[in-house]
């Protein structure tokens, strides 16, 4: 299938197009440029977006900006993840520690606590355990605290390229003001990708999804 599917200009004109309405910083553009291909197979009868980090290409279904958002940002935490553990174990904790927050107490916080709360703990309801419990897109057993999450939980068990690339697509690059703003303690992990400006409405404001 990705074999018979090329970028195009009409493709890399869509990229430059996301980049500039939702705020890539100049590094984010040209790291994500040099190291991916953008290609859109509309005739997909499966409206979604996937990485292929093995092939290097972000496929998309349409020119949705949502879908594009989310999996420019797999390209940009790909990298940055395998580099530096640290980081992505730091924002997996701080996702915890955003669940943690008190609406009542934080109201202009209360959505992304509430984002956060399904990813750590998933959707019940819908059958799904979260991000903690993700790692192979299938849902594993829960880390036992996820207050302590274990190098084991780490490998086995927490996503966190979806963590970050969910955020990333959840404001739109927006995440300093907004209804959709993160706590200021998050904003370091999204700064290196987005300027925090967007030029768009973004989908959840009634915008382009």
């Amino acid at each position: 299938m990705l074999a018979d599917i090329r970028e195009t200009p009409q493709t890399r004109e869509f990229r430059e197009l996301i980049f500039d309405l939702y705020g890539f910083t100049p590094e984010a553009q040209e790291h994500i440029r040099r190291n991916s291909r953008i290609v859109v197979n509309e005739a997909d009868p499966v409206k979604a977006g996937y990485w292929y980090a093995d092939k290097r290409i972000v496929y998309l279904t349409s020119f949705g900006h949502e879908a594009a958002v989310h999996e420019l940002s797999h390209v940009w935490w790909h990298d940055l993840r395998l580099k530096d553990r640290t980081l992505r174990e730091e924002l997996v904790r701080d996702l915890v520690r955003v669940s943690d927050m008190d609406p009542q107490e934080e109201p202009k916080n209360a959505p992304a606590i509430k984002f956060s709360l399904e990813y750590v703990y998933g959707i019940p309801e819908r059958g799904w355990k979260g991000m903690l419990a993700n790692a192979h897109y299938n849902d594993g057993p829960m880390p036992q605290n996820v207050h302590h999450l274990t190098p084991e939980d780490f490998e086995d068990r927490v996503n966190d390229w979806e963590i970050y690339a969910g955020f990333s697509s959840w404001t739109m690059g927006r995440f300093r003001d907004g209804p959709r703003h993160l706590p200021e303690f998050m904003w370091r992990y999204f700064e290196p990708q987005f300027k925090g400006i967007i030029k768009a409405v973004p989908y959840y404001e009634g915008g382009h999804f």
